[in-house]
């Protein structure tokens, strides 16, 4: 059993973050694992971080050691962040740091281990 982290759809049917997705549903279950798009049911997410953004709120699953990085993560000076920037290897940890990170440096060095990072054609 899987568990969606981003809105996907398999043979016509769209699932939404936090559904249940049967193993048999999904083509390329190994490397949507890898890529941060699906987890395994026994490894989801113990948080669903919230982030604001235009009026409306979302969420991005983490586990407890990723909510630990977050906090960690912010309090690092611009320059520390943007390096450790390329050592995240979580994506929806990037995706979540790049949503709430303000410094300019910072959010740079975010998107481009972003876009070294996605599984082309996937995510959002």
């Amino acid at each position: 059993m899987y568990i969606a982290l981003y809105p996907v759809s398999f043979h016509g049917k769209s699932y939404r973050v936090g559904d249940e997705i049967e193993e048999d549903a999904v083509q390329n279950g190994p490397r949507l694992l890898q890529a941060g798009i699906l987890k395994r049911k026994e490894d989801a997410p113990a948080f669903w971080a919230p982030i604001y953004e235009n009026g409306t709120v979302s969420c991005v699953p983490l586990d407890p050691k990723e909510v630990q990085s977050v906090l960690i993560f912010l309090q690092m000076p611009a320059s520390t962040a943007a390096q450790q920037a390329k050592e995240v290897e979580s994506i929806p940890l990037l995706d979540y740091l790049y949503q709430i990170e303000t410094r300019k440096t910072v959010k740079e060095a975010l998107a481009k281990a972003l876009s070294n990072e996605r599984v082309p054609g996937e995510g959002k």
